[in-house]
C-alpha cells in the first residue's frame, strides 16, 4: 500500500482513532458489564475521520456503508463499512471493513476480506484495510486476529490492523512461508 493517497488515509485513520473515547471502544451499559459494539465504534470513528479531513483540508470523502447495488458503475450487494474516494468520480482509493476483537469470528473476517477483495479487483479500489478494534493491547488479541484471518485471501493490497486508542498497529502473518 505505497500510494500517497493510501498513506494519507492510513495517517488520517491513525490520528482519528486516537480521538475515539474509550466509551466507543467498550460501551458502558446500565446493567452488567460493558460491551463492544461495532456500529457504535464505527459511527464515532467516522465522525473523527470527517473532522480530521475537514481540519486538514484533504480533498477526499469518507462514506460509511454505501449501498452500491443500484450504482451505474459499481453494482454489488456488498456494503463495506467505509470507502475513501472522490465522490462522483471513479477515483476509488481505500475500502475498509471493521470488526470488534471481542468474540471475533473467522467466518465474519472471511466475508469482510472477500468484500475488500471484490472492491479492489472488480471496482478498482487501490487498497483495503481490515481494522479489528480493541480497548486492550495484548498478545492474546493479536494472536487471535492472526489465527482467525484467512491469510490465503489476503493480497498485497490489503492491510490488517489492530485499532487501539494509541493508534493502529499492523498485524502480519507469523510463520508465513517465504516471509
Amino acid at each position: 500500500m505505497s500510494n500517497s493517497k493510501i498513506n494519507d488515509f492510513t495517517e488520517v485513520l491513525n490520528e482519528s482513532i486516537k480521538r475515539v473515547n474509550n466509551n466507543y471502544f467498550i460501551l458502558p451499559v446500565s446493567a452488567g458489564l460493558p460491551i463492544s459494539r461495532e456500529r457504535v465504534f464505527c459511527y464515532e470513528l467516522y465522525h473523527q475521520i470527517r473532522c480530521k479531513i475537514m481540519v486538514d483540508g484533504i480533498d477526499m470523502t469518507i462514506h460509511a456503508e454505501v449501498d452500491k447495488s443500484g450504482g451505474a458503475i459499481i453494482k454489488t450487494k456488498r456494503k463495506p463499512d467505509f470507502i475513501w474516494h472522490v465522490s462522483g468520480t471513479n477515483r476509488n482509493h481505500v475500502v475498509m471493513e471493521v470488526k470488534s476483537a471481542v468474540k471475533l469470528r473467522k467466518d465474519q473476517l472471511k466475508k469482510d476480506i472477500e468484500t475488500l477483495n471484490e472492491f479492489i479487483t472488480k471496482w478498482q479500489y487501490k487498497a483495503g484495510i481490515l481494522l479489528v478494534f480493541s480497548d486492550k493491547n495484548t498478545e492474546a488479541i493479536k494472536n487471535d486476529i492472526e489465527r482467525k484471518v484467512s491469510w490465503d485471501l489476503i493480497n498485497s493490497k490489503i492491510g490488517v490492523y489492530l485499532g487501539l486508542q494509541t493508534g493502529i498497529q499492523s498485524i502480519k502473518r507469523q510463520n508465513q512461508l517465504g516471509g
